[in-house]
């Protein structure tokens, strides 16, 4: 409860920003899975409201999401990795391990998060996306107990991917721009 309370702090006063984010850095490293879980939906919640914070916290969230047990701060994570991996120069190295492990992954929300930013990363960094993108489809495309909504993504993307990466890139990349009504934690 406290990292939401401090995030609707620095959501909406913008001068206490700059403590918050560094206070929600911190209790994303601290041993206490609850805390961790909650600073990132928290960070992940600030990104969208003030995007130029996501280079500040790259390095920080890239270390710390093997760290994440729960599916949910997994997400807001690799979310902020997809999302702003043109800012964050360790973003394709820090989803890699999860590509990697993809088997091991039981959750389907985090796979779809996970799939998105891969594409999204291919898309501005295609070198050092191209052979993990390709690892993660073929991974998700060939599984037998994939959730048919993600198996059905997978196949969109790849196809769309083989059609035009341009038409791809304009369909799912997007410009980052303030989000001005995003409360903490929700």
């Amino acid at each position: 409860a406290l990292p939401i309370s401090l995030g609707k702090i620095a959501i909406r006063e913008v001068n206490t920003l700059g403590t918050i984010l560094s206070q929600m850095l911190d209790y994303i490293q601290i041993d206490n899975e609850s805390l961790r879980t909650g600073a990132a939906i928290v960070i992940k919640d600030i990104i969208r409201t003030h995007p130029n914070c996501a280079k500040e916290v790259g390095p920080t969230i890239a270390s710390s999401l093997p760290k994440l047990c729960s599916h949910t701060g997994r997400s807001a994570l690799i979310w902020i990795l997809g999302h702003h991996g043109s800012v964050i120069r360790e973003a394709p190295y820090a989803i890699e391990h999860l590509i990697l492990n993809v088997e091991n992954e039981n959750n389907s929300s985090v796979l779809l998060e996970l799939l998105v930013a891969a594409t999204k990363l291919f898309l501005i960094r295609p070198p050092e996306m191209k052979k993990m993108l390709g690892s993660l489809l073929k991974s998700l495309l060939v599984a037998d107990d994939v959730d048919p909504d993600l198996h059905d993504r997978a196949i969109y993307i790849y196809r769309s991917l083989r059609l035009s990466v341009t038409k791809m890139g304009n369909t799912i990349h997007f410009p980052t721009h303030e989000v001005s009504n995003v409360s903490a934690g929700n």
